[in-house]
């Protein structure tokens, strides 16, 4: 079982990991079935909606992209969660997308 400095040494590379789009970082931090579960939603109508995408090479072409078309960007409420074998993290994010 993981305790709790573990945990937030993960979260901690993992945040860098995240911020960098490198993929040998994020390999370092994630395991072999990690899954991003992306939901958005209107504020009009929060409806949640979003991909799913499936390992370290579809987060990078996300997270490039991301760089490339989002200017402004801030996070907030940034919550994080852990159990064995599970790590959950939700965020509010805003900004704007040239793309």
């Amino acid at each position: 079982m993981i305790d709790h400095l573990s945990y937030l040494n993960l979260m901690t590379r993992f945040r860098w990991a995240f911020a960098t789009a490198d993929p040998e970082l994020l390999d370092a931090v994630l395991g072999p079935g990690f899954e991003w579960h992306m939901h958005t939603f209107d504020p009009k109508n929060p409806t949640p909606t979003g991909g799913i995408l499936r390992g370290i090479d579809e987060m990078v072409v996300e997270l490039e992209r991301r760089k490339a078309e989002w200017i402004g960007v801030k996070f907030e409420g940034l919550n994080e969660h852990f159990a064995p074998g599970l790590i959950t993290q939700s965020f509010t994010i805003s900004g704007n997308d040239r793309g």
